[in-house]
C-alpha cells in the first residue's frame, strides 16, 4: 500500500490506489468517524525466519493496532517468493492473525491476496483464517493488462520526490 511512498505501488496517483478506493467506499456507506492507517509489510513478507516476522508483528503491527479497531485489511503474500520465505510465511500467518485477534478482538479481518498467486502462500493464508477467523478475498482476477503498469506510465505525486533506478543489465529487445 505504500510502494510509491505516499500511495500504493503502481497506482498512477493517490486517488487511484487501493487504500484510497476502499476508504471512499467505506466513507460512502458509513456514518460517524473514520480513520485509517497504512503499514508497510515488506519486512513481514521478506522474513526468512520466525524471529524476523515476529519482530515486525511486535515492533510495527502491535504498536498501531487498538482494541477498538473495527477492520483490519491485510494485503500480504505476493512477495513471498522463495522457499525459505514460504516456509516462514506458513507459520507466521497464524501468528499474525492470532496477534490481530488478541489486540483487536472485535475487528473484522479481511486478507486480500493474489496478484501473483502461489498455492502454498494461498493455503497458509486460508489455514490461518480458518483457525483464527477472517475473510479471504482473492484478487487474482484483477491482474489483467488493463490493471497492470508498464514502462512509460506517468505517476502523479503530490510531493516532489527523488527516485533512482540501478540496473545490473539492460537489454534492448526487438519487440
Amino acid at each position: 500500500l505504500l510502494g510509491n511512498g505516499e500511495f500504493g505501488m503502481n497506482a498512477t496517483d493517490k486517488t487511484k490506489d487501493y487504500h484510497d478506493i476502499i476508504s471512499e467506499h467505506i466513507l460512502a456507506e458509513r456514518t460517524g468517524d473514520y480513520t485509517s492507517k497504512r503499514l508497510s509489510g515488506t519486512a513481514f513478507e521478506d522474513a526468512e525466519s520466525i524471529t524476523t516476522s515476529n519482530a515486525w508483528i511486535e515492533d510495527i503491527l502491535e504498536l498501531e493496532l487498538e482494541s477498538d479497531t473495527d477492520l483490519v485489511v491485510v494485503q500480504l503474500g505476493d512477495n513471498v517468493n522463495t522457499e525459505l520465505k514460504r516456509a516462514t510465511f506458513n507459520d507466521s500467518c497464524a501468528t499474525l492473525i492470532s496477534n490481530i485477534r488478541r489486540i483487536a478482538p472485535k475487528a473484522c479481518v479481511a486478507w486480500v491476496y493474489g496478484w501473483y498467486v502461489n498455492n502454498e502462500v494461498r493455503t497458509a493464508i486460508q489455514n490461518a483464517l480458518k483457525t483464527y477467523g477472517g475473510e479471504y478475498v482473492e484478487i487474482n482476477d484483477l491482474n489483467t493488462k488493463a490493471n497492470q503498469s508498464e514502462i512509460g506510465t506517468v505517476i502523479k505525486r503530490t510531493n516532489e520526490v527523488e527516485q533512482s533506478l540501478v540496473y545490473d543489465d539492460l537489454r534492448i529487445m526487438s519487440s
